[in-house]
């Protein structure tokens, strides 16, 4: 009897620490994200004028760079420069300090923060540079 009521409370503290962790962060990655900033070896741009950097979109007006996460694993991120949009899909995943994203066979890890979600682009994919996406939630 007294083994039967220590099952059932450890079940119950199990289930209740997985319910919280799904509610605090579990699924933070969901749903669709802009790029806002982009930070190159410690230095920040404004992402429309990253993306525009060709002089060319003088008005930054078709220029966007967005990551929609779906709940099923899958993500697609869609580029858009001087109106012209270019879309790759792939997946994520919890990983272990934050997310991982894989595209196209590179993976990035992911941090999200609230509405922020932080890429870091390893070196050799970045040239050697470090390089970080910022994102914002849409």
């Amino acid at each position: 009897m007294m083994r039967t009521k220590k099952i059932l409370w450890l079940t119950a503290l199990i289930t209740i620490t997985v319910m919280l962790f799904a509610a605090c962060g579990g699924n933070d990655i969901i749903g669709q994200w802009q790029l806002d900033k982009v930070v190159m070896n410690e230095e920040e741009y404004d992402a429309k004028e990253f993306l525009s950097m060709s002089g060319e979109d003088e008005g930054k007006s078709n220029t966007s760079l967005v990551l929609d996460c779906k709940d099923d694993g899958k993500v697609s991120i869609t580029t858009t420069v001087l109106g012209e949009s270019e879309t790759a899909s792939g997946t994520w995943e919890k990983g272990d300090d934050g997310f991982v994203i894989t595209i196209e066979g590179d993976e990035a890890n992911v941090k999200v923060q609230g509405d922020e979600m932080k890429m870091s682009m390893p070196e050799e994919q970045a040239g050697g540079m470090e390089v970080a996406l910022i994102f914002e939630k849409k």
